[in-house]
């Protein structure tokens, strides 16, 4: 009888030990995870604000780059062939062709060629000889 009392308290006095040591193990993980949590927060904070300055970007308006002006008032106009033949200087041959000639010339109606990037109606102009 003795000796099972004192399996039991060994017993008892083990298990007593692992609980201690599981109790201590789950102490240290909360206390390492609440800088992490910490860190997750700032963490968080700092996505939701790259997300509101993308969400900024996005709202702002496109900035469209300055583009030179197709018209330009109170300009003689003429046809395609009396332009190419004129003495007007080549950088401003574009604003002396008439409205109705963008089509025959370009392919594109006046509206529709002024809305195409500044890169293109530069070309279309030099391989029309209209700059």
């Amino acid at each position: 009888m003795k000796v099972e009392a004192a399996k039991k308290a060994r017993v008892k006095k083990a298990q007593d030990r692992i609980n201690q040591i599981v109790q201590e193990s789950l102490t240290k993980d909360q206390e390492e995870q609440e800088p992490v949590k910490e860190t997750e927060k700032e963490t968080e904070k700092e996505t939701e604000k790259e997300t509101e300055k993308e969400t900024e970007k996005e709202t702002e308006p496109v900035k469209q780059p300055v583009t030179e002006p197709v018209t330009e008032p109170a300009k003689q106009q003429y046809r395609y062939n009396e332009l190419i033949k004129s003495n007007i200087p080549k950088d401003e041959k574009i604003y002396h062709l008439l409205d109705s000639e963008y089509d025959n010339v370009f392919g594109f109606t006046k509206e529709k060629f002024e809305e195409l990037p500044n890169w293109k109606r530069v070309k279309l102009k030099k391989d029309n000889k209209l700059f």
